[in-house]
């Protein structure tokens, strides 16, 4: 008992002591919610009593074991518990090695997904399941008889998750199989009773998946996701820690296997470095965020030297897309591919890049945008309103959707060109008010426009060259009648039919 009292104090811990003067004293470990004890590499740690990590809504207690495998002795019974605070599915995983399904009571919906099943549909992955929990493993449970806290009980101390794990995962690719976006998904789950660091430099073994990770949000019905690599970002709230107890998804690009260790285990991640957070890159990045229904879906946009139009395994992450209709989803398209993260190697003036946008419901819906890009306008175009909009990080586009419109309805054009605009139909919009002719320059920059104006039999009625900043609004003297404008600036040109009144 003197032992294990001056490894506690040694390791800065935090307990709950119930003493039972008898011979010798006996006492009951409890990990609290919102503290954790490290047992950092090289040092270890003798518990000559129970251990009960605890869970709530206000957070978890975590149990880090940094060190080589039977650094951490216990001698008592074990509880792990998992605080669940909302309804829906669930993906979980086991911190312990003698944990079961039937656990999770009160629900029968209890599945694994096995990648290696899948034809033409990878809806057909999933398993219905009843039995032990492996460890590294994630699992699929729905659950609606929420709050309810799951209690992972053993009465082998030996049986606390802790050391090295592996899990196989695989990439099928069936004769009539599914398209690649749906290929190679496994479900795997964090299997200690303390969060992991997807950053940690050493600990994992990844050769055999992109370097993406996505977790299920039940309350928000997206999938929060994280991509690894050179030049972490995270989005939908994604960041570089995997819960206790939670279950994650991989993409792997081959048959193989996924490794971890107890040197990417970590405590409390409240004051941890958020990589996700836009004004912590130093290259530039747009994000995207599509609104509507109570519900929010982001993706992101950014450049990278090094990386390619197409799919990137360290740099960009492929769309998921959830099950409620209510929930307005986003992506960029590359090269056949949904991506939520796409990373390109060079920004430009007039590059564009094709988005895809899905809602089940008819609404109103609208896409904010957040960069830092500077000295660089970003543009939306509309084929289903034909309009070319501008958007910025306080001015938000406003549209109506259903479900029978195009989910290609958007390109995302970078700082335009009046060749651009011209082709779009969208370089110049033309009106006239109380016999005034009011011309608008969409590229926002300033143009040498020659104008013309012609009556229906063709005879030219005025015609002057402008500089145009913005704006420019003159009163041309005409009869009422309809008149033809033709602008040209350099080699574009248009022609609007209007009314003189």
């Amino acid at each position: 008992m003197v032992r294990a009292l001056r490894h506690i104090h040694n390791a800065g811990l935090i307990l709950t002591m119930a003493m039972f003067f008898q011979d010798y004293a006996l006492a009951q470990f409890c990990i609290n919610p919102g503290s954790s004890v490290t047992i950092k590499h090289g040092t270890s740690l003798y518990l000559g009593t129970d251990l009960l990590i605890r869970s709530t809504a206000g957070g978890s207690g975590y149990l880090v074991d940094q060190g080589l495998p039977g650094a951490v002795q216990l001698t008592g019974s074990l509880v792990v518990e998992r605080y669940v605070g909302q309804s829906g599915w669930h993906n979980i995983a086991a911190p312990v090695g003698n944990a079961h399904s039937s656990l999770f009571s009160g629900t029968d919906l209890f599945f694994y997904y096995d990648e290696t099943i899948v034809q033409n549909d990878w809806n057909f992955g999933w398993v219905w399941y009843s039995g032990p929990l492996s460890a590294l493993h994630g699992y699929d449970v729905f659950l609606d008889n929420n709050p309810i806290t799951v209690a992972y009980t053993s009465t082998n101390p030996n049986h606390l998750n802790t050391g090295p794990f592996s899990a196989s995962v695989s990439l099928t690719n069936a004769p009539d199989g599914e398209i690649p976006q749906h290929k190679g998904w496994n479900l795997l789950g964090n299997p200690y009773p303390s969060p992991v660091d997807w950053l940690s430099p050493a600990g994992w073994d990844k050769t055999a998946i992109n370097d993406a990770k996505y977790i299920w949000d039940p309350a928000n019905e997206v999938y929060t996701i994280f991509v690894g690599g050179s030049n972490p970002i995270g989005i939908n709230g994604g960041t570089r820690f995997i819960p206790s107890n939670q279950g994650f998804w991989v993409q792997a690009t081959a048959n193989g296997m996924l490794q971890v260790n107890n040197a990417v285990r970590v405590g409390q991640t409240l004051n941890t470095p958020e990589y996700y957070k836009k004004d912590e890159n130093t290259y530039p990045v747009l994000r995207l965020t599509a609104s509507g229904n109570g519900y929010s879906d982001e993706s992101v946009v950014r450049f990278l030297d090094g990386t390619h139009p197409g799919f990137d395994r360290d740099f960009d992450a492929l769309k998921i897309f959830g099950k409620n209709a209510k929930v307005p989803q986003l992506g960029s398209l590359a090269e056949g591919m949904i991506l939520s993260v796409n990373t390109l190697g060079e920004m430009s003036e007039g590059l564009t890049l094709p988005l895809y946008f899905y809602v089940g419901t008819d609404g109103l819906y609208e896409i904010q945008m957040s960069s830092n890009l500077i000295g660089m306008d970003c543009y939306i175009f509309d084929i289903v309103t034909d309009r070319l909009v501008r958007i910025d990080d306080y001015t938000p586009y406003h549209f109506i959707h259903k479900p029978s419109y195009p989910n290609n309805r958007f390109t995302l054009v970078f700082d335009p060109d009046i060749n651009q605009l011209a082709a779009m139909g969208k370089l110049f919009t033309v009106f006239a008010c109380n016999g005034n002719i009011t011309i608008l320059n969409s590229h926002e920059k300033p143009v040498t426009v020659t104008v013309t104006i012609h009556d229906m039999i063709g005879r030219l009625m005025r015609s002057e060259q402008l500089f145009l900043a913005s704006t420019y609004t003159f009163y041309p003297g005409l009869q009422r009648g309809y008149y033809v404008v033709s602008l040209v600036a350099g080699e574009s040109a248009s022609r609007h039919k209007l009314y003189i009144e």
